[in-house]
């Protein structure tokens, strides 16, 4: 059955090449790229935190607080990743009409956790310079044509 399978989707391909046509994009590639990029981001923050001697032991231990919550600097760097690497890729796949309203507001949370993660002094200034740029980032979400694709 699946080798049925790959061979009609072998020669779907083959037609389409001949005809010098391209698959159709992604519905909302946009907002995958961004979510991959935003990853990428974190990775290089934590690497820069890591060769600014800001151990994972230390970013542990370097709290703040978000809604009368205490949060590590490691923790809210993980969340902001686990929601683009996880979250946003399942929500995307699982579409619904709540899909973009929900990455939106997420991506809200997010935001306001990388500006209080730039906002902390004892963070070494090439860490938040990387921190800045990943709260600029995540300002520009894509939306055009969010709603096109419900």
């Amino acid at each position: 059955m699946t080798i049925t399978r790959y061979v009609r989707a072998f020669f779907q391909a083959l037609a389409m090449t001949l005809r010098g046509e391209k698959p159709p994009a992604a519905p909302y590639s946009a907002i995958q790229e961004w979510a991959v990029s935003t990853i990428a981001l974190v990775d290089r923050i934590v690497e820069q935190a890591d060769t600014a001697g800001l151990s994972q032991s230390s970013r542990q231990h370097l709290t703040f607080t978000i809604d009368r919550r205490p949060i590590n600097f490691d923790t809210a760097l993980q969340i902001i990743r686990q929601h683009a690497a996880s979250e946003y890729p399942y929500l995307l796949k699982h579409h619904n009409q709540y899909s973009l309203m929900t990455i939106q507001a997420t991506n809200l949370n997010d935001q306001y956790l990388a500006q209080q993660l730039v906002d902390l002094e004892s963070v070494p200034q090439e860490v938040r310079a990387l921190l800045s740029r990943m709260s600029d980032h995540l300002q520009a979400l894509p939306t055009a044509n969010m709603s096109s694709n419900t």
